[in-house]
């Protein structure tokens, strides 16, 4: 009987192997894919699900953002894009725009990981550049709000802006 219950839960993939970052409830915490992207810089990944609380939220252009911190050039902020199409889709699911209605909550995305290069400009002028790890959310379904458990770890922001 023991046996059947070890098979069970490996078929069921509730034992993972040591320093795999899919955690058995099949979520990683945003951290974790950050550091994963960092050391594969060149690389896409696909990581499954990915919690975080967001912290901070802004738009470039029609594009929007999720960030894990509040400061969404901090090194350790993973940046959850949302191009247009999936902005506009989103905001029907949620009734307002996914910036505003997300900022504070706690959610979970999938979808590529990467780094990007960001170019920084003074003046008008190039004078610098940093990477972001951005994921790519491709479709609305693919954001989910997570419901906060009181066993759920405290919300991970010092603080939350736009």
């Amino acid at each position: 009987m023991k046996h059947l219950h070890l098979l069970a839960a490996l078929c069921l993939g509730l034992i993972t192997a040591p320093g795999h970052a899919q955690s058995a409830s099949g979520l990683i915490h945003a951290d974790q894919a950050v550091e994963q992207s960092i050391a594969n810089p060149d690389a896409v990944l696909e990581m499954g699900w990915i919690w975080m609380d967001v912290c901070g939220s802004g738009s470039d252009g029609d594009r929007g953002f999720l960030n894990s911190f509040a400061d969404y050039r901090d090194r350790r902020s993973l940046n959850v894009r949302i191009d247009p199409m999936v902005r506009i889709a989103l905001a029907g699911r949620l009734g307002e725009d996914p910036v505003d209605a997300l900022r504070g909550q706690r959610i979970r995305v999938r979808g590529p990981v990467m780094q990007v290069w960001i170019n920084v400009y003074r003046d008008g002028v190039q004078n610098g550049h940093y990477f972001q790890t951005h994921l790519v959310l491709e479709s609305a379904s693919d954001l989910q709000i997570l419901e906060r458990a009181e066993s759920d770890p405290p919300p991970g922001c010092d603080s939350v802006i736009s």
